[in-house]
């Protein structure tokens, strides 16, 4: 009899034991959650959320873009002196990379067109309608951004990657396969059910290839990949190059980048545009404007 109680007693410890990593795990994602919510709790609303027209169901169905070059500047705060405005237009699909200074200190561009900067000077058209006159929330959906400091949040793999939820787990996987990532979250504790921790054990190079798997599975009309291909190694950017050449090849992709660039970044691009100082300064596909003599291009080329 004492036996078999000792054999129930160490049963019992091991499931006890067993569980523990699950229950420290739910009890952290608990404590990460209202931690949000206190912080959101003060948060003054946006201008637009109020606002109760809401864009069509399949809008953007084209993905073409037209912006004030406002929207471009550089230096926060600043306005032009001039009244002047020049006008972007970007088609449906089109491959569009925005090359400026290096260093510079302003917000992001995706930030600016999505209207979550105080610096968002100018309008923004999506497929001829104007981005402000929708709620903000429904109209952000039509943009999907890729930012230097890729976005994670602490809970699971799978959770980050499918924030609502709706796809299956096979979907999942082949995403990963599609970002050279499906190895290493298969090694990973729990694989897709990993919880990702802040600061995470994941490399930037990688956190970006996740944020970039969650980019093809919210199937977005137009893409920005705003500071990234210049932050990363040589592998990803490939990895990058080819995934926006395969499987982004029906959607708008708006490409940004300071600094010395290499060629291969840009040369599967439609257009470069070159800016200096909020003004668009040289525009044209990337062989033409390498070809120019004395192309503005030419002093962001890397010398590798």
């Amino acid at each position: 009899a004492l036996v078999a109680l000792a054999l129930t007693f160490d049963r019992q410890l091991v499931m006890g034991i067993t569980i523990l990593p699950f229950l420290f795990t739910d009890i952290e994602q608990d404590m990460a959650a209202a931690a949000r919510l206190m912080n959101y709790f003060d948060m003054r609303p946006e201008p637009g959320y109020e606002n109760d027209t809401n864009p069509p169901e399949d809008w953007p169905r084209e993905g073409s873009i037209r912006i004030s070059d406002l929207l471009l500047a550089n230096a926060p705060g600043r306005r032009r002196e001039s009244h002047e405005t020049h006008m972007l237009d970007i088609r449906p699909r089109e491959k569009v990379f925005i090359m400026g200074e290096k260093d510079v200190r302003a917000s992001s561009l995706a930030a600016k067109m999505m209207l979550m900067s105080k610096e968002s000077f100018g309008e923004v058209f999506v497929d001829e309608m104007p981005f402000s006159s929708f709620n903000l929330t429904d109209a952000r959906k039509a943009f999907c951004a890729l930012q230097r400091q890729p976005f994670v949040f602490t809970a699971s793999l799978r959770e980050n990657l499918d924030p609502e939820g709706i796809h299956e787990d096979g979907e999942i996987w082949e995403t990963l396969e599609a970002v050279r990532m499906k190895d290493y979250v298969e090694e990973l504790p729990r694989q897709l059910h990993y919880i990702i921790m802040r600061p995470s054990r994941l490399s930037d190079s990688q956190l970006v290839l996740l944020s970039l798997a969650r980019a093809l599975l919210q199937k977005r009309r137009i893409v920005i990949l705003d500071e990234v291909v210049s932050r990363v190694d040589f592998n990803t950017l490939r990895i990058i190059n080819n995934v926006v050449k395969q499987l982004l090849n029906n959607c708008t992709v708006i490409t940004v980048a300071y600094g010395p660039i290499g060629l291969e970044t840009f040369l599967y691009h439609d257009r470069v545009i070159v800016t200096e100082g909020g003004r668009i300064l040289e525009m044209g596909s990337p062989r033409a404007l390498i070809e120019r003599e004395g192309s503005l291009l030419s002093r962001y080329l890397s010398p590798t």
